[in-house]
């Protein structure tokens, strides 16, 4: 389910959560702060814990993949909408998978040849 981001986390040798964690903690606690300052009472601490906590790398995997399904269904919708001749989802799909073949075999023409 999760093997793209996987495979990016892999080829990086970082883990998703390893900066994105501490800097969600420093920013739960602040927040959590100024809460308590403006209401005078201190926060309960299921509340507490829920603030706090950093998103985890199973967290912003699920992140990233939401992410990158709603911009794919975005991209759906706007070629149905722009191309009155395509109805349904898997034209669509089938439409911007051929533009992304296209683009690649266009950027290949711009990049001079290695051979001498």
């Amino acid at each position: 389910m999760f093997s793209y981001f996987e495979w990016t986390r892999n080829l990086s040798h970082m883990r998703f959560g390893r900066l994105q964690r501490r800097f969600d903690e420093l920013r739960g606690r602040a927040y959590l702060s100024e809460l308590e300052q403006l209401t005078g009472r201190e926060a309960p601490d299921r509340l507490r814990k829920n603030i706090v906590r950093g998103a985890c790398e199973l967290d912003l995997i699920r992140s990233g993949l939401d992410d990158t399904m709603r911009t794919a269904f975005q991209d759906l919708r706007d070629v149905m909408h722009n191309n009155p001749d395509i109805n349904d989802y898997r034209t669509a799909a089938f439409a911007i998978a051929i533009s992304k073949i296209a683009q690649s075999y266009r950027d290949l023409r711009l990049v001079p040849s290695q051979e001498g």
